[in-house]
Formats: structure tokens, sequence, C-alpha cells
């Protein structure tokens, strides 16, 4: 066995790594810092530095790290004295990304809905079975894929690492849970992989978004999902409007954030017309 193979084998070396690789993103992060609108907010924002880069290490996430911090980034400059409302997570995997948004609600005196079916995603349709990547080659996916292992191991993991006391969890399929869901939110993310599902977030979620307030998303790199969310067509004819802007569309938020993108609600966005 070659020294580089044995080192890739080593825990203690993927430990090292790991280690030091958030050591270099904290340095890359400081911009998150310097967005600090007080002393006390920069101290805030230095433990949520911190804790997201613990949170990251531990659990497994399907995210980038920046993505996280963006959205923390926007929320933290909205507080719920400005903007109020709530959040609401979409899709949690393991549960790393609801730790994070846990934290942040807890600190702007929000409180975090969480609604996955905690078994990983449904069946796909024929149109969600595989997507293109803006940035070449297909992403394919199967039933139970993402799967956290019931609603427990995502209470858990916020827990030890997040709010728990933020959050509230609803477990099962989007379809069955949002039409139920009374909630006025400010803030909702959604990663939920298949058009069909975002589709139903934004049937049931959108119309009770804060004005002002913004719908994030996951799969920005994902032509398919890109051109599913934002098609003319079925914005007309289910929501009785016109698609709004999607910041980010095609490669995210930059190399670090490279599957985010965001919807704001405006006054233009809000409006509906008549069929």
């Amino acid at each position: 066995m070659s020294l580089k193979q044995s080192l890739r084998e080593s825990s203690s070396f993927r430990w090292l790594w790991t280690a030091l690789r958030q050591l270099r993103h904290v340095g890359s992060e400081r911009w998150f810092l310097r967005n600090a609108a007080s002393r006390s907010e920069s101290r805030t924002r230095r433990t949520i530095l911190r804790a997201f880069a613990r949170i990251h290490r531990r659990i497994w996430c399907a995210h980038q790290e920046r993505e996280l911090l963006l959205m923390a980034d926007w929320l933290l400059s909205h507080r719920s004295e400005a903007l109020p409302g709530d959040m609401v997570e979409c899709g949690c995997f393991r549960g790393g990304s609801t730790a994070k948004l846990s934290i942040v609600a807890a600190e702007t005196g929000r409180q975090l809905i969480v609604c996955d079916s905690f078994d990983g995603l449904p069946p796909p349709t024929e149109r969600d079975r595989v997507h293109a990547n803006a940035r070449g080659g297909t992403v394919t996916y199967v039933t139970g894929d993402y799967s956290a292992r019931g609603v427990d191991t995502v209470r858990a993991a916020v827990a030890r690492y997040g709010a728990l006391q933020v959050c509230t969890f609803v477990p099962g399929y989007f379809a069955n849970t949002l039409p139920k869901l009374r909630v006025l939110p400010a803030f909702v993310f959604i990663d939920v992989d298949y058009i069909a599902s975002a589709q139903e977030c934004l049937k049931h979620l959108w119309h009770h978004l804060a004005q002002g307030g913004r719908f994030y998303t996951h799969e920005a790199g994902v032509i398919d999902y890109v051109l599913g969310i934002t098609d003319e067509g079925w914005w007309r004819e289910t929501m009785s409007a016109v698609p709004p802007l999607l910041v980010g569309a095609g490669f995210g938020m930059g190399d670090a954030a490279s599957q985010l993108a965001f919807f704001t609600k405006t006054a233009t966005s809000a409006a509906t017309f008549e069929r």
C-alpha cells in the first residue's frame, strides 16, 4: 500500500485534514464578520461561525458551508422586529442545516418549522429521475435517498448542536403536510431535489411568505430543476402569478455556494392576475 493510500485510510489523517479545511474556511469567511452592524452582533456572528463549522464537521451535510452562512447573514440583517415571521425548512437530511438554522432562529427571535419525510425521498416521477447539471453531467435520484433514518435522528442532532427549543418537526410528504401548515414565514429554505416537491413547497408557502421575505432553494445548478420552478405556465396556472426572478439560477451564489438561489417576495412578485 502506498503512502498516499495509507494516509487516505487513516482516521487520524482524515480528522486532521477536516480540521485544517475548517481553519481555512474560517479565515475565508471574514466577510460574515465584517457584515455585523454592531459589536454585539459581531460577537454573535463569531459564535455562529464557530458553531456552524463544528456542525459541518460532526454531521453529514448535503450543503456547502457558505450556503448556510449566506442565509444566516440575511436573517441577521432582517430580524423579526423589522420583518415579522417564522422560518420554514423543507428537506433537512441528517439535520445539519436544521441545527444551523435553529441557532439563527433563536438569535433572531423566530421559530423554525422543519418539514420532511425523515425517511428519504419518495419514488421519483419520470421527470425527476435524472436531472442535468449546468456545470455538466447529470444527477440521478432514487427512492430513499437522503434519509434521516427517522425524525429522532434530526431531533438529536439539533438537541446536541443547535437550539431545539425553537423547532417544530412536521413528518410526512409535503403534499400531505404543507396544506395543513398554519405559518406566516419570513424565510423559507427548501432542499428537496425534485421539481414536483419544490412546486408543492411553492404552492403552499409562497403566498403566505411575508412581503420582503426570501424563499431560498437548493439545486440552483440543476438545469431541469430551475426550469421547473420558474416555469411560467405552471406559475400562471397554479399560482395565478408570473414567476419572480430566481437570483442565482444556474450557478448559485458563487463557487462556494454553487447550489443556492432565492426568490424575494416583492409587491410585484406578490401580485396576482385574473385567469
